[in-house]
């Protein structure tokens, strides 16, 4: 009995697939280095949007 025959497209498939995988993950590793290191003073989350949050508060209704 032989060996079957290679499947030459899924070895490639799944080379692809672990390239690109590899490389999100170094992307990411890399983007999170950066913004800790070179992050602003604030943190970009807040619900201001970058403004400062006026005096006037919003009137309860009821």
């Amino acid at each position: 009995m032989e060996d079957p025959p290679a499947n030459l497209p899924v070895y490639g498939t799944s080379a692809l697939a672990l390239l690109c995988l590899g490389l999100a993950t170094a992307v990411i590793w890399r983007r999170l280095w950066m913004l800790r290191t070179f992050g602003s003073d604030e943190p970009s989350g807040s619900s201001t949007g970058g403004n400062k949050p006026r005096d006037e508060g919003v009137r309860n209704m009821s």
